[in-house]
């Protein structure tokens, strides 16, 4: 019986973590026809290192002046990632359709099985357009735990054959402050390229 509870309380949280944080927010998810406004909390891109697929070195300081969307998956995941990654392939053809001037980050939350080899790797398979879409690794798990925390208000937590991480997509400002988010799952990505169509223009 004891088992049966502490089983069911897992996937419990599982389920809340992989729904992304907008439990943490008390907004009811994203919705699926716009974005959430996060520009309130204060949110903003703690400092961190990172490489990027290129083995580059990549830090906050490089995501300042231009509109970012920013997300969290891992190259062997088993489950939202098969849909997430795609999500943000659309996200980087509309930015390029439109003509958008603003870049894509991927965070790994597994960097110690995601070298910036399996990145291109996979990058690859999803038709990234390295110059608008860069996969980050090079930090160890807390780093990134620190980072899903601080910056983004949610968690990254290793489970049994996954890792809990948010489902949200974020659009970081030039100021890297994060001022919106979406549901990274849904299957219409548009409210997110039309966001950004507009923020940049203004």
């Amino acid at each position: 019986m004891k088992q049966q509870i502490i089983k069911t309380a897992s996937l419990f949280i599982l389920a809340v973590v992989l729904s992304g944080c907008g439990w943490l927010y008390d907004t009811g998810g994203a919705s699926s026809e716009n974005g959430q406004d996060t520009s309130d909390l204060d949110l903003e891109m703690i400092e961190f290192t990172a490489v990027n697929q290129f083995e580059e070195e990549v830090t906050e300081a490089d995501m300042e002046g231009e509109y970012s969307v920013v997300n969290m998956a891992f190259t062997r995941c088993p489950s939202v990632c098969t849909m997430l990654t795609p999500n943000m392939g659309m996200v980087q053809d509309g930015i390029e359709e439109e003509g958008i001037d603003a870049s894509l980050y991927t965070f790994t939350v597994d960097p110690e099985f995601d070298s910036p080899e399996r990145l291109e790797h996979y990058g690859e398979a999803y038709a990234a357009n390295f110059d608008v879409w860069q996969f980050l690794t090079g930090y160890e798990l807390e780093d990134i735990q620190q980072i899903a925390n601080e910056t983004f208000n949610s968690v990254v937590q290793p489970a049994e054959d996954d890792i809990m991480h948010t489902t949200y997509f974020f659009i970081v400002d030039p100021n890297n402050q994060v001022i919106r988010f979406y549901d990274g799952l849904a299957d219409d990505v548009s409210p997110i390229v039309e966001d950004l169509k507009e923020l940049t223009n203004e």
